[in-house]
């Protein structure tokens, strides 16, 4: 499969996921966005703190 192959499956994931989300209520589509913006700042600190442990 070609990188263009996917990157097409790709978009077409992300754009089916953002119909999706757009069709929930506006309180589950924002608890779900409130989720997911919770597990990313995790994940960027625990990148962080595992950078600052790296020899200079």
């Amino acid at each position: 499969m070609s990188i263009e192959e996917r990157w097409k499956i790709t978009e077409e994931l992300m754009r089916f996921t953002w119909e999706a989300l757009l069709e929930m209520p506006f309180e589950e589509r924002e608890r779900r966005l409130q989720l997911a913006r919770e597990e990313h700042e995790l994940s960027s600190r625990a990148m962080a703190e595992a950078l600052s442990k790296l020899p200079r």
